[in-house]
């Protein structure tokens, strides 16, 4: 299952539940996409008005059991986004999470935040700038 994420409402209601559970890097990007989302059409619009919304998902298993129904549902194509970066890095054999972007229409995005198994024991680590 995933949680919608659609403004700085649901943004704050959010972040309360998983306060302590998700990684601090992750909230604040969530906050972050909310805040341009709300900036940019408003933080009073619906889920079917301009703009977009995050889906954040809890866990690798919700994420893998309904990506492909939202993906047939916005008829896109799961490896078809403008952009995937990985927002938090776990220790090996842990979850990093990613940030998936894909384009609705002009104005209307989708953010997928999803958990994927670190893999840096294969060489495919998530780099993100230390700062």
């Amino acid at each position: 299952m995933y949680q919608r994420i659609l403004n700085k409402l649901d943004g704050g209601i959010w972040e309360k539940e998983v306060q302590g559970i998700v990684e601090d890097d992750v909230i604040n990007r969530i906050k972050e996409q909310i805040n341009t989302l709300d900036e940019a059409y408003g933080s009073d619009r619906g889920p079917k008005n301009m703009g977009g919304y995050v889906l954040f998902f809890k866990d690798k298993e919700s994420y893998e059991n309904t990506v492909d129904e939202i993906m047939e549902f916005y008829k896109l194509d799961k490896d078809l986004y403008e952009y995937s970066d990985c927002i938090s890095e776990g220790r090996a054999g842990e979850a990093q999470w990613m940030e998936e972007l894909y384009m609705l229409g002009s104005d209307d995005a989708l953010v997928l935040i999803h958990p994927n198994m670190n893999e840096k024991r294969r060489g495919l680590e998530c780099l993100i700038p230390k700062s």
